[in-house]
């Protein structure tokens, strides 16, 4: 189950984790997640964070998963001789790895070889941006839609580029992460795979796109959308249409469907069109 965290409660998730992990507040985090051996990358990540801490002491990576125990102590070893193992945190198997993904700022797919890994989904889900390898999986698709940075296949010095980049320019981090973000709540929720398995098993379900225009009805939308989210028919997608509202209206919006678990998107205009006919 996907949860959902409003900016309070991520900023909450980001001390409860560092907390978790011995971690200064202001510790930046660069993550990677999944079995810790040679087609992960493991050695290609301890590369890449080694050459970001040099040039800045708030940096820490953090590797959630089990690990290769031969392979971890080669990387180790290299750590150590760095004198940078307090800055190395191998979480192991948790409970909630989502709480992670939430509390990273980065995160850096080292994998040599991974058709498309779910890692990616989760990362942008959390609205963390992704730096990966070229040629390394179907994942550079995705990235390629502005939500992420390819650098050329196990580079490291131009991963450590890359994600010292996005470390110095938080905004355009938010940016692609955004990006990402809305592309899969919008094209991998676990909505559209009940719906391509229910046509698989000849057995389709209806598709039912809702559109909410809106102009300055902040104080009625509560109400609209929850009717929506009520429906005895699950609707395939929300979509609601901003006409550049004067009031809260786009907060509400934004506030429901942080918590909406049906595929959603607003799109907001900068002017108002005059009509809710032209929004369309």
């Amino acid at each position: 189950m996907r949860m959902l965290y409003h900016a309070v409660d991520r900023q909450r998730v980001r001390e409860a984790v560092r907390a978790k992990l011995q971690l200064s507040t202001n510790a930046t985090i660069i993550l990677c997640a999944g079995y810790a051996d040679h087609r992960k990358g493991l050695d290609l990540f301890v590369d890449v964070c080694l050459t970001v801490m040099r040039s800045k002491p708030d940096v820490v990576a953090v590797w959630v998963g089990y690990v290769d125990r031969v392979f971890h102590a080669k990387q180790m070893q290299r750590v150590r001789e760095a004198a940078l193992e307090h800055r190395f945190v191998f979480a192991g198997l948790v409970e909630n790895p989502q709480e992670y993904y939430f509390a990273a700022d980065i995160y850096a797919l080292t994998s040599r070889e991974d058709p498309f890994p779910s890692v990616v989904l989760e990362a942008l889900d959390a609205t963390v941006p992704v730096v990966a390898f070229e040629g390394a999986g179907g994942f550079q698709d995705l990235l390629k839609r502005d939500c992420g940075i390819l650098v050329p296949a196990f580079d490291t010095g131009a991963m450590a580029a890359a994600v010292s980049s996005l470390l110095d320019d938080p905004d355009k981090a938010r940016s692609l992460a955004g990006v990402g973000r809305d592309i899969v709540r919008q094209e991998f929720s676990f909505s559209h795979y009940l719906h391509d398995l229910m046509i698989y098993a000849e057995r389709p379900l209806p598709r039912v796109s809702v559109i909410l225009p809106n102009y300055n009805y902040a104080r009625y939308l509560g109400a609209r959308l929850n009717s929506i989210a009520d429906q005895t028919t699950r609707p395939y997608e929300l979509i609601v249409l901003d006409d550049a509202s004067t009031d809260e209206s786009v907060q509400v919006i934004e506030q429901f469907l942080a918590d909406c678990d049906i595929p959603c998107r607003l799109v907001v205009n900068a002017q108002n069109s005059g009509s809710v006919f032209r929004q369309w």
